[in-house]
């Protein structure tokens, strides 16, 4: 038997401008890093629009004294 459970859940959208020069701001703040950007739906419609964005971005390793310890 398959159940299929589906939860209406209502999240605050943010907001996405793009200027002349394609710099991204989400909420009034500029997304830096950007490689390529895809923007689906327009201002004109009256649906949400969806925003795929590739960055660029460093993966730092964070650290953990007690894990540290062990490796002496």
């Amino acid at each position: 038997m398959i159940f299929i459970v589906r939860e209406v859940v209502q999240i605050k959208l943010n907001t996405v401008s793009i200027n002349e020069k394609e710099q991204i701001f989400l909420d009034g703040i500029e997304i830096k890093n950007i490689k390529e950007y895809r923007l689906e739906h327009s201002a004109s419609l009256n649906e949400p629009a969806k925003l795929a964005i590739t960055l660029y971005v460093n993966v730092g390793k964070e650290t953990c004294p007690l894990i540290d310890m062990g490796r002496k």
